[in-house]
């Protein structure tokens, strides 16, 4: 649903639970009817602000390439940091992580690789774990076909 026809949807909603309430008040119901209506309407509309800004922030997400852009010069940034072509025994992706094998942990310099900026960079035994972002496939095939071209 675009944003003019959530617009149009919430001024109709508005409108008729302003209907609503004025004709409560006229009915002469009990006041706690009218608190519950109050806070029950206050609380649909917060929800539907957190789902709205939730699907704004996913929408962001998806069309910025949030985190990192999958290009050649920053994989040979990485592969460097990482100890070279021959260091690196594998790499697969898993959603927007890029998990990295490499043969030797000695090889990886640590300093250049914090350098470059990446997010979410956590080092377990001889795997390396990147959080990427939607780029991540991408990430991980110029990565792979950078270690296999230079081997």
């Amino acid at each position: 649903m675009n944003q003019k026809r959530a617009r149009i949807i919430i001024h109709l909603v508005t409108a008729a639970v302003g209907a609503f309430v004025l004709n409560m008040l006229r009915a002469e119901t009990e006041p706690i009817q009218l608190v519950i209506f109050v806070v029950a309407y206050v609380g649909l509309s917060v929800v539907l602000d957190v789902f709205r800004d939730r699907r704004r922030l996913r929408q962001d997400a998806q069309t910025s390439g949030f985190k990192v852009k999958a290009d050649a010069e920053l994989n040979r940034k990485v592969v460097e940091a990482l100890g070279g072509n021959d260091n690196i025994e594998t790499a697969s992706h898993d959603g927007n992580r890029v998990t990295i094998m490499m043969k030797d942990i000695d090889l990886l310099d640590q300093s250049q690789l914090e350098a470059l900026s990446l997010d979410g960079a956590v080092l377990t035994g001889d795997k390396l774990t990147v959080s990427i972002g939607p780029s991540a496939e991408d990430f991980t095939q110029l990565l792979l076909e950078m270690v296999n071209k230079n081997k």
